[in-house]
């Protein structure tokens, strides 16, 4: 004879919670509810302790993760490290379709942390690889020349978006120095400040 209580940590909305269902995939006659609400706002260190004194006051038996799709459920690695946690001797994580998974230290280690660890050094090489491009463009020397009324015949504006892809946004609004793109005033400004046309606006 198995446990005949459950102690669930409910990852989904009273309303999505069908208790009859949930009774008979576990295998057990009554269950206790921890809505992830919670513990939503706990600290972490308090969150396993918080489940475990539930889960004790509650009989104990067993302990259970309900959630839409255990598969694709965000933070897998850190509730299956809680699940894991629970002094229980059966841990499962059960989905919406009655799906049940058992949940232990050993499937911790081989199935989630090796993605996790993969996971964190994925995006930390990305930052850096970011931060790289970022301090290589600040270091860029950009020279800039100084242009007297009337002193340039021709006038080429290369519109960055056709010619290299790049749409950073208001490149021409930026050179005619106002907030709304207007290509006529931009021509006319242009025209007032060098003496010329621009025939590529």
């Amino acid at each position: 004879m198995g446990p005949k209580h459950a102690t669930i940590l409910s990852l989904l909305s009273v309303e999505e919670i069908d208790h009859n269902n949930l009774c008979r995939w576990l295998g057990v006659d009554s269950c206790t509810f921890i809505p992830s609400s919670d513990i939503k706002d706990k600290p972490r260190s308090e969150i396993p302790g918080y489940i475990n004194k539930i889960h004790k006051e509650s009989g104990g038996g067993v302990f259970a993760i309900f959630c839409h799709d255990w598969d694709r459920q965000a933070n897998r690695a850190a509730l299956y490290t809680l699940a894991c946690m629970v002094p229980s001797q059966i841990r499962v994580a059960v989905d919406r379709a009655g799906n049940v998974r058992s949940l232990t230290w050993g499937g911790l280690l081989s199935s989630e942390y090796p993605s996790a660890v993969s996971q964190f050094f994925a995006g930390r090489k990305l930052v850096g690889d970011i931060n790289r491009k970022i301090d290589e463009g600040l270091k860029e020397t950009v020279t800039r020349y100084p242009v007297a009324k009337g002193s340039i015949k021709n006038i080429i504006y290369m519109k960055t978006d056709l010619w290299f892809g790049i749409i950073a946004g208001g490149s021409v609004g930026h050179v005619a120095r106002t907030r709304t793109i207007d290509h006529n005033r931009t021509r006319h400004i242009l025209q007032e400040c060098l003496g010329t046309y621009a025939p590529f606006l």
